[in-house]
This record gives C-alpha cells, sequence and structure tokens, in this order.
C-alpha cells in the first residue's frame, strides 16, 4: 500500500471520527444538533436560522425569546411567571418577581426577604435576614446578623468592634489587619505577609527575591529551573518562550521630486475712479458707471427732442 493510500484512510477515519463525536443520540439514533432537537425521546427538525433560540418544553419546541417552562408547561413571558414550579398569571416575567408563592413589581417599593414581601427602597435597602437594613450603613454577618460597617468588621463570622470599621480594617481569613499597614498586607483574603520582604502570587506568597520560585502575573507560580514567564502573561517550560516580533517601517526614499514653487504676483487694490461731468448723449464708456434708468431716461429725452426737432422741420416746409 502506497503512501497515498494510507494518508486518505486516515484522513476517512478522521472525519468518520469527527461525525461520531459531534452527533448525539435520540432514542437509540444519531442525530445532528445543529438541525434536530431530542424532547423526550423525539427527533425534531429545527431550522439552523432558529436554532440558536429554541428549546424543548415537555414535547414541544418553544421560542425562548417569548416563552418560558414551567416542569414541562410553557408560559408567555410578557404576562406569566413560573414561580416554585407553577405558573401564575399576577405578571409578566418583564415587570414581576417571585417572592415564594408571591409576586411583587420589580422597583416599586417592595423587597423580598427571608420568602416575604416586605416593603423597603431597593435602591438604598437590602434584606438581612428577614429584616431590611440600609445598604450605605450596614451590612449582613453570619447568621443573617446586621453590623454598621463604619464602627465593626465581620470577620470569621464573628462582629468585632473596631475604630473606623471596614473603611480603615480587613479581615484576612481570621485575622484583622490595617488596610494602610506598610508591614501587613492579605494575599487572596486567606493569608497575611509582610510586603517588604514577600509578594503575594494568586493565594499563595513567597520571598520578594526567591531563588527557587517565581511569579508570573501575579496570579501563577512556577519553579524558576523547569519554567519561565513568557510575556509576563503565561508561564511555559524554560527555553520555549517566542517574543512577540516587532516590525519596523523602513523609511522609503521619494521616487518623485517636488513641483517648483512659483513666486506670487502682487496682486493691486482696485482703486475707484471718479466719473467725469460729461453733456449731451453719453458714450459706451461713460454708460457702464450710469444706472440703467438713468441711461434709459436721458435716450428717451434726446430721442423725443430729436423726433421733435425734425416735425417742426417738416412742417415748416
Amino acid at each position: 500500500m502506497g503512501t497515498s493510500k494510507i494518508l486518505l484512510c486516515l484522513a476517512l477515519a478522521l472525519v468518520l471520527f469527527t461525525v461520531q463525536a459531534s452527533a448525539q443520540r435520540c432514542a437509540g439514533r444519531r442525530i445532528n444538533p445543529k438541525k434536530y432537537l431530542c424532547c423526550h425521546g423525539e427527533r425534531v427538525r429545527v431550522s439552523s436560522r432558529r436554532r440558536s433560540y429554541s428549546a424543548c418544553c415537555g414535547n414541544e419546541v418553544i421560542n425562548t425569546r417569548r416563552y418560558g417552562c414551567c416542569r414541562g408547561e410553557r408560559f408567555d413571558l410578557r404576562d406569566e411567571l413560573c414561580c416554585e414550579g407553577k405558573v401564575t398569571t399576577d405578571g409578566g416575567s418583564l415587570t414581576h418577581e417571585c417572592c415564594g408563592d408571591n409576586t411583587f413589581v420589580k422597583r416599586e417599593g417592595k423587597l423580598c426577604c427571608d420568602r416575604n414581601v416586605v416593603n423597603g427602597n431597593p435602591y438604598t435597602e437590602t434584606c438581612c435576614g428577614s429584616e431590611v437594613i440600609n445598604k450605605f450603613e450596614e451590612r449582613c454577618c453570619g447568621n443573617n446578623e446586621n453590623y454598621n460597617f463604619h464602627e465593626s468588621v465581620c470577620c470569621n463570622r464573628r462582629i468585632m468592634d473596631y475604630p473606623g470599621g471596614e473603611l480603615e480594617w480587613m479581615c484576612c481569613r481570621k485575622e484583622i489587619i490595617h488596610r494602610n499597614d506598610p508591614e501587613a498586607a492579605c494575599c487572596g483574603g486567606r493569608r497575611v505577609y509582610d510586603p517588604t520582604s514577600h509578594q503575594c502570587c494568586g493565594t499563595k506568597t513567597l520571598l520578594i527575591n526567591s531563588r527557587k520560585y517565581g511569579c508570573c502575573n501575579r496570579t501563577d507560580r512556577y519553579r524558576l529551573k523547569s519554567g519561565e514567564c513568557c510575556n509576563s502573561t503565561t508561564v511555559v517550560d524554560r527555553g520555549t518562550c517566542k517574543k512577540p516580533e516587532t516590525i519596523t517601517a523602513k523609511p522609503t526614499k521619494p521616487t518623485t521630486k517636488p513641483a517648483p514653487t512659483t513666486p506670487a504676483k502682487p496682486t493691486t487694490e482696485f482703486v475707484p475712479t471718479t466719473k467725469p461731468e460729461t453733456t449731451g448723449v453719453p458714450s459706451v464708456q461713460q454708460s457702464i458707471n450710469i444706472p440703467n434708468y438713468w441711461l434709459i431716461q436721458r435716450w428717451f429725452e434726446q430721442w423725443k427732442r430729436f423726433f421733435g426737432m425734425s416735425g417742426m422741420s417738416a412742417q415748416k416746409q
């Protein structure tokens, strides 16, 4: 068997493996998930255009943009809700929320605290167990116990009084440290370390000038003998990092010579001239500076005099 036949067989095997891996089964039969859905053991064909927003609900296919599924029952998202497995018509999913078996309008002075609808401003208040607290002054700690975080700190599900509260102090697992302490910091919320001699790498600490370990992107610790931080982002085996190539554009010489510039001609300012006083029939050059109606009127008077004088001479003869 030649090399080309071996390669052809391997390609066919790869294609068959890919088709089988991408296919799903519905009641023992393979189906293409891009064209079919399996709804309770029945194969249902769905167009590729609608596949992204189609889903099974019982024995039917629903449009998830408009309908929801509540334990195999279809409901309209515009005016119905599914609360604890039951469809309710008290309001739609866009305007209402569930609170136990009840529903309430979103953002209208109501909160759901411990499965009960209570009065409260959702913008400034929140729930701590069954109580409503001010989210800008209090927080919840441990077993739904509220505290003033401006004066106390919640650490390990316990409330401890500290001046300045959580604005100046912080809990690091079981210890409370000052946020501005130059010799104490919290690593990953689990470990207190000295930032002058150690560094935080994810959730672990290591010496700043460690000869054994290094830290990559402040999250991944690696051994200096076997690994390296490639491009300051990922840890790879030592010697396998490929640095990105920097492409610098070479300066190109101009192929065409710039056109010679000619000095601009000096512009002469227009100086208006005074109209000469004229008598008799105006010439063409003089008529340019005379308005049209004055020109017409003067011509009309001259022609009137001309025809009047010619008429008088004719009568005398």
